[in-house]
């Protein structure tokens, strides 16, 4: 009789093969996978997702593409307007005026974006003379230096 390693005769003459019902353990889990990455998006469709979520005042609920279909869509307009941007600036970077050249450049994006930028403006000018104003008021003494 063959000596074979195995414990019991009928193993040794049966190798298994892909029909055998043999539980094989999975020591090296799947990897996770980010809905970004499967969508093939840069920008986090999780984030997206958490801020539909924080955002929705009636806590309608939201379908599992939608946050994919919102990231897809913002990564459209980014990429569009970085694109503008870049062809208005003949250096290598790209400031707000490059930004703002951009949307104003373009029909569609001015009418979307110029009145929010318009806005901005006018807060961060609101903020800058309110500053300006509480330090020329301010009667708080400068801190000593300490020598």
């Amino acid at each position: 009789m063959p000596t074979s390693s195995s414990a019991y005769p009928s193993e040794a003459a049966h190798a298994p093969d892909a029909n055998d019902a043999v539980a094989i353990e999975n020591t090296d889990p799947s990897p996770q996978v980010s809905r970004s990455s499967r969508a093939g998006l840069q920008i986090s469709v999780g984030r997206v997702h958490r801020q539909m979520k924080t955002l929705n005042p009636n806590n309608l609920r939201i379908g599992e593409h939608a946050p994919v279909l919102l990231a897809a869509v913002l990564e459209f307009l980014v990429v569009e307007i970085w694109r503008l941007a870049r062809d208005t600036t003949t250096s290598h970077t790209i400031n707000s005026r490059h930004l703002r050249r951009a949307a104003e450049n373009n029909e569609e994006l001015g009418e979307l974006l110029i009145p929010h930028i318009d806005a901005v403006e006018n807060a961060e000018d609101d903020t800058d003379m309110e500053s300006k104003d509480d330090s020329e008021n301010s009667t708080c003494s400068p801190l000593p230096m300490a020598y």
